[in-house]
């Protein structure tokens, strides 16, 4: 055991480390790779030689630091239900931070003694394979386990590499700064020639400890250089990407308004033939349609139609939202399977596909609906749909073909499947609180025929990009609508 002549060198030592985990251990977190999983955590070396000076007495200051630390750097939400996970999350890192120093101080006053005192070799041994890397898998295991819980900035997927992380920050912080703090604390008491061994040891080890900080510090401005290069280029790419997906919508559907244009009488076959030389090699179209519009006083007759063309009952559905309005129903769709409840579906009867037909017919122009829920989708997707209107020799408006286009396969596709989990997004449509289609967070609500809405109660993860300063922001304007794109780097990715 350590032993001091003065009370008062006991106090002054014993605040010295309580401060020195709390200020060691800011400088290291602001000193790592983006990450609160340190590479060298020297505060587990602090805490293991506290607990053996003083045993109990110091257990209460490892918890109130490593909770007064963990608070500091932890972006904490004023939201209830994310401040009670947040704070249950430092509580659980505390208790891991604090249970290991006991159980590797315990180790050493009971079994193994003074590190620097043992006359076996193999005491020696058991220090670093006990002390050193056995007794700091338990705040690896509890931190990374909460961490993956109750952060939504760490995801269960990758509990593994943070438990190596932590588990190997607390190994080397334990292994290089306990033997410096026992040389350091020992070196009054010492005779003249352990005096120096130990000066020697505790100069050469501080320089070669600065040297590496200084190099770490170096590679981590270089890596971190190269990352915000190589994401500016790749941010660049997905923009023309995206914008490419979204183009090529428009083009497919041109090319079903063209072959309805100059085709009088359009068939249940041909149409789907058409259909798929149009959509077989782009997966993002989940379908297309064409749609006539027809007068009220014409239902019956269309109706009878439908039933000759599919050989059964097909109702055409969706009320009017007004007396004097057309009908703009679902005669054909491809590919049929999973869209048969689209069938006969009145496309008019809704206030804001309403809205984007008047606007395509006036316009004389494609244009895009707000992000729906499909009728036909048992799934919720995130949606929209692009109509096109055709006229006839006279002018006069037949109808519209509609694309139907899935968002999430287009954003898959301009992120490249295999840089898809290297960015977190999120996209909303422009003047929205709430993202649409996000890979960090999953939608809680909404219904049919609704633009999709997040309940930040429910979903820790929304709005978590748009409120970021360091996450970039993409417009994009295409066929009268206006969506924001905000990307950032997957930092569990990098790691």
């Amino acid at each position: 055991m350590i032993r001091f002549e003065k009370p008062v060198y006991s106090i002054g030592l014993y605040l010295t480390f309580f401060v020195a985990y709390i200020v060691v251990g800011y400088l290291l977190f602001n000193y790592s790779f983006q990450s609160i999983i340190v590479p060298i955590w020297m505060p587990a070396g602090i805490a293991l030689v506290g607990c053996y000076i003083w045993w109990w007495r110091f257990v209460p200051a490892v918890f109130i630091a490593a909770f007064i630390f963990n608070y500091l750097i932890l972006d904490i939400d004023d939201s209830k239900g994310l401040l009670i996970n947040q704070t249950l999350s430092i509580y659980l890192i505390s208790i891991g931070a604090t249970l290991q120093a006991v159980v590797g101080s315990a180790l050493l006053r009971y079994w193994l003694g003074h590190p620097l005192k043992q006359t076996s070799h193999l005491k020696n041994f058991y220090f670093i394979v006990f002390i050193g890397i056995i007794v700091n898998l338990i705040s690896a295991s509890i931190g990374s386990f909460s961490l993956s819980v109750f952060s939504a900035a760490y995801d269960i997927g990758h509990y593994w590499t943070n438990f190596f992380y932590w588990w190997l920050g607390d190994s080397l912080g334990t292994l290089l700064i306990a033997p410096l703090l026992f040389s350091f604390i020992g070196l009054a008491s010492s005779g003249v020639e352990i005096r120096r061994s130990r000066l020697l040891f505790l100069s050469t080890s501080g320089l070669l400890f600065i040297a590496v900080l200084l190099i770490t510090g170096i590679f981590i401005n270089i890596t971190n250089k190269n990352i915000t290069e190589t994401t500016q280029r790749e941010i660049t790419s997905i923009e023309k990407g995206f914008y490419g997906e979204l183009n090529n919508s428009t083009v497919q559907l041109h090319n079903l308004a063209s072959y309805i244009q100059r085709t009088e009488d359009v068939t249940r076959n041909n149409f789907n033939e058409i259909v798929y030389e149009l959509t077989h090699k782009y997966p993002t179209i989940a379908a297309m349609s064409w749609n006539p519009v027809i007068t009220q006083k014409d239902k019956i007759q269309h109706q009878r139609e439908l039933n000759d063309i599919y050989g059964k009952e097909v109702i055409i559905k969706g009320n009017a939202l007004s007396a004097n309005d057309p009908i703009v129903y679902v005669r054909f769709i491809s590919p049929e399977a999973n869209n048969e409840k689209a069938i006969g579906f009145n496309v008019y009867s809704n206030v804001d596909r309403k809205n984007t037909l008047n606007k395509a017919s006036s316009s004389f122009q494609a244009q895009v609906t707000p992000i729906i829920s499909l009728v036909q989708s048992t799934v919720r997707k995130p949606a929209y749909l692009m109509f096109f209107p055709i006229y006839n020799s006279e002018k006069l408006l037949r109808g519209f073909v509609t694309g139907v286009f899935l968002v999430e396969d287009m954003i898959v596709n301009a992120l490249g499947l295999e840089d898809y989990d290297r960015y977190n997004y999120e996209l909303y449509e422009a003047g929205k609180d709430h993202w649409f289609s996000s890979n960090i967070g999953s939608d809680t609500s909404g219904s049919d025929n609704k633009s999709f809405s997040h309940d930040a109660a429910n979903n820790r993860s929304v709005n978590l990009l748009k409120t970021n300063e360091s996450a970039e922001k993409i417009e994009f304007n295409f066929s009268g609508k206006k969506w924001d794109l905000y990307l950032h780097v997957n930092k569990q990715y990098l790691l």
